[in-house]
């Protein structure tokens, strides 16, 4: 499955990981996080060792999210990515492993918007408007406006 998440730039990222098994009395292993076009992993989360969750061991590997990530694994399990850059944007994959179930595979399209870093309102005569004050016009006046983003 691919699921799309959106997320502006300098807030919170939640791409989500389904961590239920097909299988009764099942549980999840390792879960492996992977971006396209890194070689390596990006964030691994290990209960191998347990049989608890909540006593799994969080991996953060090398890459460009510097200690920014972590992996909720409470109620819906999301991979968090704090501080969002664009450089974030791209295809994501979780890897759950189970201990019967064969392996998922789940990929999330992020998303970042990033706002512009200006942005200019020209009324109709190409007349720039300061503090983005327009009118008074009468109720049902047409006016034409053109708004320039930059950045």
């Amino acid at each position: 499955p691919l699921f799309h998440v959106e997320a502006v730039q300098g807030t919170t990222a939640r791409l989500p990981c389904n961590l239920t098994s097909q299988i009764d009395a099942d549980r999840v292993s390792l879960v492996i996080w992977y971006k396209e076009g890194q070689s390596t992993p990006i964030y691994s989360f290990d209960v191998r060792h347990t049989e608890m969750l909540d006593k799994g061991l969080h991996h953060e590997g090398t890459g460009s999210l510097n200690g920014r990530s972590h992996f909720n694994t409470t109620s819906l399990s999301s991979f968090i990515i704090t501080n969002v850059k664009g450089q974030d944007n791209g295809l994501y994959r979780c890897r759950v492993d189970f201990i019967k179930s064969p392996t998922r595979n789940i990929k999330i399209q992020l998303s970042v918007i990033v706002p512009p870093d200006s942005i200019t309102i020209f009324d109709a005569k190409g007349t720039q408007l300061p503090h983005y004050i327009l009118g008074p016009y009468n109720e049902g006046a047409s006016i034409n406006i053109t708004c320039v983003a930059s950045g």
